[in-house]
């Protein structure tokens, strides 16, 4: 049976389709992590400590854009829209997702040939 894989990707950025790197896209949902300790119940037994760490609990997406003046036009009002972005696109079963309240949180480096990359990142409000 053969599995299907998406590798093109549809990236929204306010709205606007942004022309992304193929496969250069990455997604998290903004699980937070869980940090498990043991803790001593006496008698040489232990038990369990769970708990969730919320300093991480944002979501993330990546992605790589090439050099080109229409897309490097738009990053001054990505950086000035502070918590204000929303980024959506599917992901590679084909669900869509959202992420609101975004910031463009990297200083990229342009370079200065139009077949190189700029990597882009994104980090907003959980959806998982």
């Amino acid at each position: 049976m053969a599995l299907p894989n998406k590798s093109n990707l549809g990236i929204f950025v306010n709205g606007v389709l942004i022309p992304v790197v193929p496969n250069s896209v990455v997604y998290n949902n903004g699980y937070s992590e869980v940090t498990v300790k043991s803790a001593s119940i006496g008698g040489g037994a232990a038990t369990s400590v769970h708990s969730e760490n919320v300093e991480n609990k944002f979501s993330v997406l990546k992605f790589k854009v090439y050099p080109q003046d229409p897309i490097l036009a738009l990053f001054p009002a990505w950086k000035a829209a502070i918590a204000a972005n929303t980024c959506s696109g599917v992901d590679r079963t084909g669900a869509p997702f959202t992420m609101i309240g975004a910031s463009f949180v990297n200083n990229p480096d342009i370079p200065p040939t139009p077949d190189g990359e700029v990597e882009i990142e994104f980090r907003g409000d959980p959806n998982g």
